[in-house]
């Protein structure tokens, strides 16, 4: 007998306010609605606030037979407010403080944490690495609005310092930083292409991750810290648009 895989989004679910309406919206909700399309047990795992744009989440969710552990909490329902330029260039404004950033632990979700078989979150963001040397922190990678990535790592002991990549095609990429009079060894690269891309440093020889980045793939024996370079459209809301 086929078993049947029990799938969980956990994070975002949230209106787009587009110039032409809102629309339904949030990775993880995706990745749940569309493994259960592929006939999955899924579950959305989320907040809304006890406002209208909750009330109608759970209106068009319920529609679509996922299974809800939505929880009504006292701050608003997620949006983001999308713009164009005029040259039809987006621009995406997210709302702070709203009901998805407070999302209760419940017995009902700690139950099903023990049955999952898979689950797509929404990542933390990267908390900024403090450096007590340099007395600021190093944020490391920084992508620009332009996709320009920065990289930084501070070793003012070492010798040579080197980033390996994979954002070239069929080959691994080296780059070389700079290293400036604190210690800190600094370089740009791109505008890159949208796409999750592994890196690690390679200092005095040796092949270490990014101690300012705490996303962290594994690639067989090898992990790698990761660099997400975002679409100015996402293709999870573009999902999110035509399912939803």
């Amino acid at each position: 007998m086929n078993k049947k895989y029990k799938v969980a989004g956990i994070g975002e679910v949230l209106w787009d306010q587009l110039p032409l309406g809102d629309v339904l919206g949030g990775a993880p909700a995706n990745v749940a609605y569309h493994a259960g399309q592929l006939g999955a047990e899924s579950y959305i795992i989320s907040a809304i606030g006890n406002d209208k744009l909750g009330n109608e989440i759970i209106s068009r969710l319920s529609a679509k037979k996922i299974n809800l552990l939505i929880n009504r909490v006292a701050y608003p329902t997620g949006t983001v407010k999308v713009t164009l330029d005029d040259k039809g260039v987006p621009d995406f404004v997210i709302t702070k403080d709203v009901a998805w950033d407070y999302i209760e632990l419940t017995n009902d979700t700690i139950s099903l944490a023990k049955q999952l078989d898979a689950v797509c979150s929404t990542p933390a963001p990267a908390a900024p690495r403090p450096n007590p040397q340099m007395g600021r922190r190093i944020i490391s990678p920084e992508v620009q609005s332009d996709n320009r990535v920065t990289f930084r790592l501070y070793a003012p002991k070492s010798i040579s310092v080197a980033i390996i990549g994979d954002w070239v095609s069929g080959a691994e990429a080296r780059e070389n930083p700079v290293r400036n009079n604190t210690g800190l060894w600094i370089t740009t690269l791109g505008p890159l292409p949208p796409e999750f891309y592994g890196y690690t440093f390679l200092v005095d020889g040796v092949s270490v991750l990014d101690p300012s980045n705490p996303q962290i793939k594994r690639d067989g024996v090898r992990n790698a810290s990761v660099l997400l370079v975002p679409a100015r459209w996402s293709y999870m809301g573009q999902l999110a648009h035509l399912s939803f």
